[in-house]
């Protein structure tokens, strides 16, 4: 399908305009929902010529693109989607929509890692911690597939340091989670990418953005990022009304996204018509929606870092000159987000289920899982998100039964510290 090119404008406006064009589609403002499985070729040669590029790219003429055969493969929603997404991380070259975040970091991960190599490259290095998800495909289904996973504490550079250069070229794959699901840490993308591009200069570095989005561009940080992933659930989505994962590759690497589409075909983890139309329709106020809870976010965490029952807050827009992360947060980010991340002073999970019961009674802090959404969450990592996580890696981590995880949304900051302070109240001490 020939989508829609835009030149010379920005990216705010390609966000909203590129990959989609009225002519095409009878003048409809917005794209429509291609909901159908299969397409019709024009010829039986045009329908072999399909075939052949839909497993060949390489073979393309200049300016041929391949054709839509079936929809397991691809489709028009997904074509308009990904000249949109492509846009939203600058300097990337190409991207493709998934039915879920893990489908996505599972799919990119088996597609790269043995990319042209020999055997010896299936090494996979991943900071600590991750989202439970990938943790538990790390230690757990990857060594399956004859893959291998090692962690790293990314704030011990020594140690990362000498870890990843006694791999070797063995490291085929750097993955890198910033900031941490749910601590906050931060990476310093470069400063890692480095020593793995070292030790293999095939090495496939990615990170998963999924946390701070628009306001980090990995790409751009040292050149040295290959791909990123997200979950589009979250941020990107907006609305906690889909499912969807993303994969960007950058420029100047972007023939990695046929390998990724390859095995996305296979594996049938493209996205669906109408959740590609939703997320289309989603991203075009995805910088408004950030900023706003990225800037609600902030006062709710000072509010939090003030309040006597609380031993400690981690957000971004708390970071001073004393801690670790401020200099990379200075150097890597332009805004904080709306995560926020607090540890109770009472160490009892039974207090913080006292909390979370008084704090998610009316709903408006939801106890429920996932972030990113207009209205805020608040969730309690040990015992949901990562409770597949063991306990030794969640102690390494600091993520204890006093972590609890709270997502801001779009609500006026003053009625949720309101709810927050009388939970307090309401629970007191014990």
């Amino acid at each position: 399908m020939a989508t829609k090119k835009i030149t010379g404008l920005s990216s705010e406006t390609k966000v909203l305009h590129q990959g989609y064009d009225p002519n095409l589609s009878v003048g409809s403002v917005i794209s429509p929902i291609y909901p159908n499985s299969t397409y019709v070729f024009p010829s039986a040669k045009a329908g072999e010529r399909a075939f052949e590029l839909a497993f060949f790219p390489e073979r393309a003429l200049p300016g041929e693109s391949p054709s839509l055969i079936y929809s397991r493969m691809n489709h028009p929603n997904a074509e308009i989607l990904e000249d949109k997404l492509v846009q939203v991380e600058p300097g990337a070259g190409a991207a493709a929509v998934f039915g879920s975040g893990m489908s996505a970091i599972v799919t990119t991960v088996l597609a790269l890692l043995n990319r042209g190599t020999g055997s010896h490259k299936k090494t996979v290095v991943y900071s600590n911690p991750v989202y439970g998800g990938s943790d538990y495909f790390f230690k757990h289904n990857l060594p399956t597939l004859g893959g291998k996973a090692v962690e790293i504490e990314t704030w011990n550079h020594k140690k990362t340091k000498q870890l990843i250069e006694s791999l070797g070229d063995e490291i085929g794959m750097l993955y890198l989670e910033t900031p941490a699901n749910p601590t906050l840490v931060m990476t310093d993308i470069d400063e890692v990418a480095k020593i793995a591009k070292k030790a293999n200069p095939d090495c496939i570095v990615v990170v998963d953005n999924t946390f701070l989005g628009i306001f980090q561009q990995p790409f751009k940080i040292g050149q040295l990022v290959d791909v990123i992933v997200y979950s589009a659930t979250k941020f990107m989505s907006g609305h906690a009304h889909l499912i969807a994962g993303v994969t960007m590759v950058r420029e100047e690497c972007k023939e990695l996204i046929q390998a990724i589409k390859g095995w996305r075909t296979s594996f049938g983890t493209i996205a669906n018509p109408q959740v590609c139309w939703e997320l289309e329709n989603s991203i075009k106020m995805y910088n408004l929606r950030m900023n706003s809870q990225a800037e609600r976010a902030t006062k709710v965490a000072k509010f939090l870092s003030r309040h006597p029952m609380i031993e400690r807050v981690r957000h971004p827009s708390l970071l001073t000159e004393a801690d670790v992360d401020y200099k990379i947060y200075q150097r890597q980010c332009t805004g904080p987000g709306s995560v926020i991340t607090i540890d109770l002073k009472n160490p009892s999970k039974e207090y913080a289920f006292k909390f979370l019961d008084v704090l998610g009674r009316d709903n408006i802090i939801a106890l429920a899982v996932s972030l990113g959404g207009v209205e805020s969450l608040v969730e309690h990592p040990a015992s949901m998100t990562h409770s597949e996580v063991s306990e030794q890696d969640r102690a390494i981590a600091q993520i204890t039964d006093a972590t609890i995880r709270f997502s801001i949304g779009l609500e006026n900051p003053d009625d949720l510290i309101s709810i927050i302070s009388k939970a307090f109240d309401e629970i007191g001490c014990s």
